[in-house]
Formats: C-alpha cells, sequence, structure tokens
C-alpha cells in the first residue's frame, strides 16, 4: 500500500499536463450511504452542466483506492471523507481538500437490546468495517467522550454494515458502527441505538472534495465552478460556506499517524471558498 501510493505519487507529478488537455473530467464518490450520494444528486439536478461540468462520476468502494485513482491522474475530483487524503498526505502524495461538507460523523453507535448504556460496552465486541478508517476513528473518539479506555472494549473488523447486522443478531457481536438507512432497519429488528454520533463533540471532515494540487493550479476555473455545483446542493441543508474543520484533520491525522500535533495545515486550501465568499456567492444560501 505505501510503495503503491508513492509510485503514484511520484507519477502524478507529471500527469497535470495531459489532464489539461481534457474537457471531461471524472468524479469519485464512495458508496450509495445516504451521506455518500451527494455527487450524484449533484449531477442528476443537471447542477454540474450549471455550471459548464461535463462530468462522469464513477463509485470506487474503498478509500485508498480512490487516492490511488486521483494521484494517478484517472479522476480528477474525489468526494470522500477525511481519513484517505490525510494518509496520503502524510506520506508526501500531493493533494489537497478545497471544502467539506459536513465535519461530524453521520453514524450511530447501534447494540443489541440488552446494552442500556455506553457503559455496558465495556467487556464488548464492536465491529467496525476495517481499521485504519472513518468507522474504527469514530467508534475511538466515542470511547474518549464516554471515558471508557480503548482496552476496555474489543473492536474487531467485520465487513459491511449487512454482515455487522447479522453478527448481531447471531450475538457474535455487542455493538457496531451503522449510518441511514441502515440505522432505521437495525431499529425495526429490535436493537438499540446508544448515540448518533453527529452528537458528539467531536468534529470529523466527512464529505470533503479533494484534488490534486497542480490541477488546482492548472484548472482553478474548473475547480471553483464545480465547487458552485456541490454547494448549490448542500445549500439547503447545510451551514454556509463549507469549511473544513482543522481541528477535524489535525483529529484524523493524529489518530493515522499514532502522534499529537500533525501538521495539516498545509493541506487544506480554502481560497476558493474566500473567493467565492467575497463575490457574494453565498449570501442567497444563508438561512
Amino acid at each position: 500500500m505505501l510503495g503503491m501510493l508513492f509510485l503514484l505519487w511520484a507519477a502524478s507529478l507529471i500527469f497535470p499536463s495531459i489532464l489539461a488537455a481534457q474537457d471531461r473530467y471524472v468524479v469519485s464518490y464512495g458508496g450509495f450511504g445516504g451521506y455518500q450520494v451527494p455527487i450524484w444528486v449533484t449531477k442528476e439536478l443537471g447542477l454540474l452542466e450549471k455550471y459548464k461540468i461535463h462530468a462522469d462520476l464513477v463509485m470506487i468502494p474503498g478509500s485508498s483506492r480512490q487516492m490511488q485513482a486521483l494521484l494517478g491522474g484517472s479522476i480528477h475530483f474525489s468526494q470522500i471523507d477525511a481519513t484517505a487524503p490525510v494518509t496520503a498526505y502524510l506520506q508526501g502524495a500531493n493533494l489537497v481538500v478545497v471544502a467539506g461538507a459536513l465535519n461530524k460523523f453521520p453514524f450511530s453507535v447501534v447494540a443489541r437490546p440488552e446494552i442500556r448504556q455506553p457503559a455496558d460496552l465495556i467487556g464488548k465486541k464492536i465491529g467496525i468495517v476495517n481499521f485504519g478508517g472513518q468507522n474504527e476513528l469514530s467508534v475511538l473518539m466515542a470511547l474518549k467522550e464516554w471515558n471508557i479506555p480503548r482496552e476496555a472494549v474489543n473492536i474487531i473488523p467485520a465487513g459491511p454494515s449487512e454482515g455487522r447486522m447479522v453478527a448481531l443478531h447471531t450475538k457474535a457481536r455487542d455493538a457496531t458502527v451503522l449510518s441511514p438507512p441502515q440505522t432505521i432497519q437495525a431499529e425495526k429488528l429490535g436493537f438499540r441505538t446508544l448515540v448518533h454520533m453527529s452528537d458528539l463533540k467531536a468534529s470529523f471532515p466527512l464529505d470533503t472534495v479533494v484534488m490534486h494540487r497542480a490541477f488546482l493550479k492548472q484548472h482553478r476555473g474548473v475547480a471553483k465552478r464545480f465547487l458552485q455545483a456541490f454547494i448549490e446542493y448542500y445549500a439547503p441543508q447545510f451551514s454556509m460556506p463549507p469549511r473544513v474543520s482543522l481541528d477535524g484533520l489535525r483529529t484524523t491525522a493524529e489518530f493515522i499517524a499514532k502522534k499529537v500535533n500533525v501538521d495539516v495545515q498545509t493541506m487544506l486550501d480554502e481560497s476558493l471558498l474566500d473567493e467565492l465568499e467575497k463575490e457574494g456567492f453565498f449570501k442567497p444560501f444563508k438561512r
């Protein structure tokens, strides 16, 4: 994984000049969860065409694959949570985060009905998708707010949500992390929602817009129009402007690097948002 990212990073230093000749752009997203589909809706509503962005959308399961595609030049924009771009950035990739529509975890901790409060998780098995991603980070941040030591629970990789739901039913797992609409299904099956993670104090940049820094430099106008389309869909639901939580980026970097005070500020470029705010683009959307 590390070697692949390094090779793609090196290759990415030469791809922007090739990219410049293209009129169509490729945008990736990670799945069909409620928080993952906005870019598809943006296209279906015609907002990308409205801002003269001729784009093809591609779903790439797995955030590391998205970063490989972005670094390799086969996609131009990625709608993705912060873990993969921060990982790539800490390994030297020349990526930049330009916006973020959501700075809270969209998950809920769902448990078997006999688990009535967070303290009941002590000594229990919590299923997550895999280590190293937003699922694990969300559980760790929740445990921190509950003052439950990491070693007091057993966090186990358990794959997609469907398998984790089965594991709850068979008592192979005591709790897991789910997002809508799976949370609704879980409650219908009698499982208990312990907490909606959006209520936690912790911030986490979820739907970030990531691109290669060289692409931003060479295609600034395209990137700006892309953000306008993306923002217009999000405007009725989220506060404007959609700035990324720097604290959330730092938390993500510290989780990945296993150390504190990691400098990630240079991977954040909000100059496009600054321009749009100065031009009054956000005023019609503010509530």
